[in-house]
Formats: structure tokens, sequence, C-alpha cells
């Protein structure tokens, strides 16, 4: 989906947000990933959140030393700049970002898979920004008939299975450290093996 139709789509993720079900489903979704977490440090690490969107998840790095959000969508970004005025936001695409190597400790792409199409493209460009050892924490669509039902939102979504996931990630230089599931989402907790 381009630039254009995320800066009119910003509004309308922050209300249906915080209405039923899909606050059900993400209250869910999170506890899962502070579950996925709490399995490692986070106080004084240096975080980036990949696809923060509104900044939904950004409250799960409030430890953090530094803590980047990034958007390909400046009204995202805003949004999500409200919420957490102290985070440095950083508007570039996912899978070409503007950080040095090996800069980050921990990165998050939650609820970002699922629209691109490439994501080996996204496991090698996190690869390259994570530190020697570091964690990635990645949430992915399964194939199933709700996540068929998000093509009625005009979304365009690649579901995967964790199969798919776990040979990506072992190819690129991955190991799954814990997995987690919700309704719609999977949550998988990747530690970096090597260079």
């Amino acid at each position: 989906m381009n630039k254009f139709l995320w800066d009119l789509k910003a509004k309308l993720y922050r209300m249906l947000r915080c209405r039923f079900p899909v606050h059900f489903i993400i209250k869910q979704e999170n506890r899962n990933l502070e579950r996925l977490l709490q399995s490692i440090e986070i106080d004084g690490r240096r975080i980036v959140d990949l696809g923060t969107g509104t900044g939904n998840a950004l409250y799960c790095f409030a430890q953090a030393a530094e803590l980047f959000g990034v958007d390909l969508t400046l009204s995202m970004l805003l949004a999500a700049k409200q919420l957490h005025p102290g985070v440095s936001m950083i508007q570039a695409d996912a899978v070409s970002l503007p950080l040095q190597n090996e800069s980050a400790d921990i990165v998050s792409a939650i609820g970002l898979s699922e629209y691109i199409k490439d994501i080996e493209l996204l496991f090698i460009e996190v690869h390259r920004i994570l530190k020697d050892r570091g964690y990635f924490l990645f949430t992915f669509s399964p194939y199933g008939i709700f996540t068929a039902l998000r093509f009625l939102l005009g979304n365009r979504i690649y579901p995967r299975s964790m199969e798919q996931i776990e040979q990506i990630a072992t190819k690129v230089g991955f190991q799954v450290v814990h997995t987690g599931h919700s309704f719609m989402q999977r949550q998988v907790l990747f530690h970096k093996i090597g260079n």
C-alpha cells in the first residue's frame, strides 16, 4: 500500500485499536509480546521498532536507553510521537534503513511483516543493524480465514507459516528463542547467531 493511503488510515487505526473486538485482540497480542520480552534485558539497550505505526508496542520498551520508532509514513509517526514524546522517530522503509551496521541491541517488527512481500529482505536488514547476539522480536499473520478477511480493509496481506519463517530466519542467521500465538498473529523472539 502506498504512503498516501497509509496517511489516510492513520486516524482510523488509532480509533479502531481502542474499540472491541480489536482492543481485545491487541491486548492478547501485547501480553504475548511482554511474555517473550521477559527473557531478555531491556534496561540500557538501544531498541528499534520497525513499522511502529501509531506506537502501540512502544510501551513494551519503556526501559530502553534509546528507543527509535521507524515507519514509512509521517502520519503514523506523528500519531506515535503524540503518545510517546520521548521516542525518536525515523521515516524510512523497513527494508532499507538509514541506520549503521550493528547499531541496535533489539529490533522489533510487530504487525509489519504481513505487508512485506519479500520477507527475507526484512530479515537481512534486521540482521545488518543488530549487534552480535542481539534480539529480533517479530510477528506474522498465519494462513487462515481471519487473515484473509483483512483484505476487506483494503490491504494486501502476505500470510506465512512458522516453517517458512524459520527457514528464512535460519538462512539469514537467526535462531528461535521463544514463540507465542494469539487469535490472528504469531509472535517469535529470535537471537542473532552470526554475521
